[in-house]
């Protein structure tokens, strides 16, 4: 992502910059990139919970066919 360099700063808000259409950037690279690790660390860990009950709806059908059985 290429940042042009006619941005004007925002007053109180460093690293974030206005266009000539009036948009405002996040010029922060650094908070950039942390913000996406935060998002990927977000979806691993959703994705991890879904194993996890997947898992668990996995165990009690085969407690429940083990009962059946009984």
């Amino acid at each position: 992502m290429e940042i042009p360099s006619d941005l004007i700063p925002v007053k109180g808000y460093p690293g974030w910059k206005r266009d000539s259409s009036g948009i405002i950037h996040n010029t922060n690279t650094t908070a950039i990139k942390r913000a996406q690790e935060k998002k990927e660390q977000r979806k691993i860990e959703k994705e991890r919970l879904n194993n996890l009950e997947n898992d668990v709806k996995e165990i009690k059908n085969m407690m429940k066919s083990i009962m059946e059985k009984l």
